[in-house]
């Protein structure tokens, strides 16, 4: 699996709650996902929550 525990990644995965992790945690995500670290970069960035967030100064 990743090495991180379900409450490390439920946090990371929670809207408007920021939560700093390392680039090891990053990589090994992508690795678990099978796919390439940049892919999770380019969707993430397709999310209209966060753009939302963005245009609002949330």
């Amino acid at each position: 699996m990743v090495g991180v525990s379900r409450s490390l990644i439920s946090a990371i995965e929670a809207p408007r709650l920021a939560y700093n992790f390392t680039l090891d945690v990053f990589f090994n995500i992508a690795d678990a996902l099978g796919i390439p670290p940049g892919l999770l970069i380019q969707e993430a960035s397709k999310n209209t929550f966060y753009q939302d967030v963005e245009k609002n100064n949330l």
